[in-house]
């Protein structure tokens, strides 16, 4: 699959809002969002739009066109039927960000030497031709429903293989902006909520999230789930924790975090005491009561969502959030 040549999109240093370590993420250039015509690809446009209006990023629309086969029609004509039709939708789609003041380009993939459509690869030729591509905003499940999404779909090959981190939004996305904030009415400030387990790997998420962070205008919490061998669970801030080193290994990656981004509103710590079978639901209830904005987890990058760093949690999170999920890739992928 061919792409086009893109013009790079850069900002000075002095605009952004990270320090000069180059291993530090900065804010965003150029924000990709696969475009299939769908009403929940449109969702995933918004909440983009929304993002790249807070970070000053361009936007990169991408679809994948399908060798159509009609009746009585040659396969030929019918190609470009399709690809006339594609262009009119990504046209809609730029237009929509173009009205709002962002730059916004589109590109649409064709097959070469009649090769089937393939969503999943047409993403991530985009963003390794494109280079400055360094966040993926799309839907996590199109015609497939949302269990087959989670194992096998084109969001899934994406997570897999990606270089950036990726943006998945469900169809029950409730987060369109950091104000008002997501969950309840007193759920108070937004905020991008980071699930930790102890491990560097988890905490590599952490300043992918405090970046989603700057462009929402929300805070970071940095949450950090332990067994709940009682009858009960909740969560508690600072307070009932298993182990005594948890807080402190919070409180180091907060203090780290202000350091690397001092203009957050506002950066907190939980621990969430939870029976093992319930921490996904126990993680997403508390993200409602927190007003997150998107929940974010790191990968392994070993073979997708059964390979994420919480493993099964992080599948269970990623099949039941209602709010969007920020999963990024290893660091030796990005």
């Amino acid at each position: 699959m061919a792409v086009r040549e893109l013009e790079p999109i850069t900002r000075p240093r002095s605009e952004l809002p990270w320090d000069d370590d180059e291993r530090t993420p900065v804010g965003y250039r150029r924000l990709l969002v696969p475009l299939d015509g769908s009403t929940r690809a449109a969702g995933a446009l918004e909440i983009a739009v929304e993002l790249a209006e807070g970070s000053g990023a361009a936007i990169l629309l991408v679809h994948a066109v399908a060798p159509a086969t009609v009746p009585g029609v040659d396969p030929r004509t019918a190609l470009e039927i399709a690809k006339t039709d594609a262009t009119a939708m990504l046209e809609r789609g730029a237009q929509r960000g173009r009205a709002r003041g962002l730059h916004v380009d589109e590109l649409l993939v064709t097959p070469v030497d009649g090769e089937p459509r393939d969503a999943a690869r047409a993403i991530l030729t985009a963003i390794r031709h494109t280079h400055d591509v360094d966040l993926v905003v799309m839907t996590t499940h199109g015609r497939t429903g949302l269990r087959r999404a989670v194992f096998g779909s084109v969001a899934d090959r994406v997570v897999r293989s990606s270089d950036v981190p990726v943006l998945l939004v469900p169809d029950a996305a409730r987060c369109h902006g950091a104000d008002p904030p997501c969950g309840s009415p007193d759920a108070g400030p937004a905020c991008v909520l980071v699930a930790l387990d102890g491990s560097e790997t988890a905490a590599s998420a952490v300043l992918p999230a405090a970046q989603l962070a700057t462009a929402t205008g929300a805070g970071v919490e940095l949450l950090r789930v332990v067994p709940n061998h009682g009858s009960g669970e909740g969560p508690s801030h600072s307070t009932a924790v298993t182990r005594p080193h948890v807080e402190d290994d919070l409180s180091r990656w907060a203090d780290a975090l202000l350091d690397a981004a001092p203009h957050l509103p506002f950066v907190r710590t939980a621990v969430l005491a939870a029976n093992e079978r319930r921490v996904p639901a126990a993680i997403i209830a508390h993200a409602a009561r927190n007003g997150a904005y998107a929940i974010a987890l790191a990968t392994h990058g070993r073979g997708g969502f059964t390979r994420l760093v919480l493993g099964s949690v992080t599948s269970g999170v990623v099949a039941a959030a209602e709010t969007p999920v920020l999963v990024v890739p290893p660091v030796g992928r990005r």
